[in-house]
């Protein structure tokens, strides 16, 4: 036989329960501190340090290009991935021999220009 419980007893723990979480509730594009009076607002500061800092200022309409790249060593590797033929993931095993990234027997195996 199940009990029943009376609304008396389980009304005032519920209403406290709304009535915390309604408190919690706010309006997230009113009420975001950055709005509140007297805190940081965006200026423009970062663009014009940017303008300032920058090489050649006609590098911010539009770069350069890359000048001594490996571009013939990156084509292939694009081209497989971009046809969806990527090379299959190393598994991590130790023992294939597969080296990392650096030491005398490690790397890539390019030759630096």
């Amino acid at each position: 036989m199940s009990r029943r419980m009376s609304p008396r007893r389980t009304a005032p723990p519920l209403l406290a329960a709304c009535l915390l979480l309604a408190g919690c509730v706010g309006n997230p594009i009113t009420d975001d501190p950055i709005d509140k009076p007297g805190t940081w607002a965006p200026t423009g500061d970062n663009e014009a340090n940017l303008r300032v800092m920058v090489a050649n200022p006609q590098d911010l309409v539009a770069g350069e290009a890359a000048t001594g790249g490996l571009a013939v060593e990156a084509a292939p590797p694009v081209g497989l991935l971009l046809s969806g033929k990527r090379a299959a993931l190393l598994t991590g095993d130790s023992s294939t021999g597969s080296g990392g990234g650096g030491g005398s027997t490690g790397g890539s195996g390019a030759t630096p220009q």
